[in-house]
């Protein structure tokens, strides 16, 4: 039997193309994968006909679209049918480097018992570099030769021990999509699980996501540049975890006043804005008042 048996799980929507590069880096790993999990989030263009050709993979297909947060509860039951001690999560538009795995295992092959995961560099297209976050700040890991110990992750080249995801529960597929991942891995840490970082295992990303900033009254004003349905999940699935952690050590400590009032100034800024989109304002009005309501699921469907 292969030491470390590993399953690769991808979610996927709509990116042929970004799925036949990710699907090309992962068969080329220095450490072989024992499963490549495909799970085609109900798409439209022609990945399905891609992945009929594909014989070295298995295929989950959804009957509709159930998001990051779906998509990764879905392929991670898959997982937990096959024989693997680790499961590596990605997006289809990741693409790691070939010793990308094997510095992974790297990381954790002498740590403790409690490592529930590890945590590679993900290098943005913009030329960030993040290798996980610390609660409750969120500041960016340092990338250096020394082991490190971060609270969460996104789900781009995470590699989880499949006992602790057995332990800790299913992905919340209610959250539809954004903050899935953080929810997940604070979760871990709740439990008693650490995240150990692998910063010299890198996978390959898009910046998708950005930030604007604009002059008001002398000042300069930064507000998030995202779609106004992405805004809602965004507002919503974040308050939802912060009010789910508490004041527990991975907790951001901010009382319910605190984070309605960080949302109120967070819309000021939005309205300050040049051409101010009231649609995202709206939408993120909307993701706080669901939050504090408890709505979840797909509530906004995609542009």
């Amino acid at each position: 039997m292969q030491a470390n048996p590993v399953t690769a799980v991808v979610v996927t929507h709509n990116r042929q193309r970004d799925l036949e590069h990710c699907l090309a880096a992962l068969r080329e790993q220095t450490h072989p994968l024992t499963t490549v999990i495909v799970v085609d989030n109900a798409s439209t263009d022609a990945t399905a006909l891609f992945l009929a050709q594909q014989s070295d993979i298995s295929i989950v297909t959804l009957a509709a679209n159930a998001g990051g947060a779906g998509g990764f509860d879905a392929g991670m039951a898959a997982a937990a049918e096959t024989n693997a001690q680790w499961w590596w999560l990605m997006d289809d538009d990741c693409i790691p480097d070939s010793d990308s795995l094997a510095k992974l295992f790297q990381a954790v092959s002498d740590g403790p018992e409690d490592v529930g995961a590890a945590v590679p560099t993900v290098m943005y297209s913009n030329g960030d570099q993040v290798c996980g976050y610390v609660r409750p700040d969120f500041s960016m890991q340092q990338v250096t030769r020394d082991a490190l110990e971060v609270d969460w992750a996104p789900f781009l080249g995470l590699l989880l021990r499949s006992a602790t995801c057995r332990e800790v529960g299913a992905v919340r597929s209610d959250f539809f999509i954004s903050h899935d991942d953080k929810e997940y891995c604070l979760r871990m840490r709740m439990n008693g699980w650490t995240l150990r970082a692998a910063p010299f295992a890198v996978m390959r990303h898009p910046r998708v996501e950005t930030d604007s900033t604009h002059r008001v009254f002398g000042r300069d004003i930064t507000v998030p540049n995202l779609p106004p349905w992405r805004e809602y999940y965004s507002v919503r699935n974040g308050v939802i975890v912060d009010r789910l952690t508490g004041n527990s050590a991975v907790g951001s400590g901010r009382s319910l006043p605190r984070l309605v009032g960080a949302e109120v100034r967070t819309l000021a800024r939005l309205m300050l804005r040049p051409r101010a989109n009231g649609r995202r304002a709206w939408m993120r009005t909307l993701g706080l008042i669901d939050a504090l309501l408890g709505r979840t699921g797909a509530r906004i469907l995609p542009d």
